[in-house]
């Protein structure tokens, strides 16, 4: 994460803090393939399915967590000129 000198990183306000906290819980990209290798592993072989299908199940629900997110910011208006504005 890039820094601004004089600047802090953690928003202003208790409801900004509390908006951000839930937009990092919700990330997608906490989704890695990396993390969830456990996750992966039970899906290939609880409905036996090869690399194929795996990786359909995981762009399913890494993009249904990115329609999910957006809609969430888009509803609370925290839109700006950055990915997300807290204020």
């Amino acid at each position: 994460m890039r820094r601004t000198p004089g600047r802090s990183s953690c928003p202003p306000t208790p409801l900004a803090r509390a908006y951000g906290a839930l937009f990092r819980r919700s990330s997608p990209a906490r989704s890695t393939r990396s993390t969830n290798t456990r996750v992966l592993k039970h899906i290939r072989k609880a409905y036996k399915l090869d690399e194929e299908g795996v990786n359909v199940w995981y762009r399913h629900w890494i993009a249904e967590g990115f329609r999910t997110l957006e809609a969430f910011v888009a509803e609370n208006k925290l839109h700006g000129n950055t990915a997300i504005e807290i204020r």
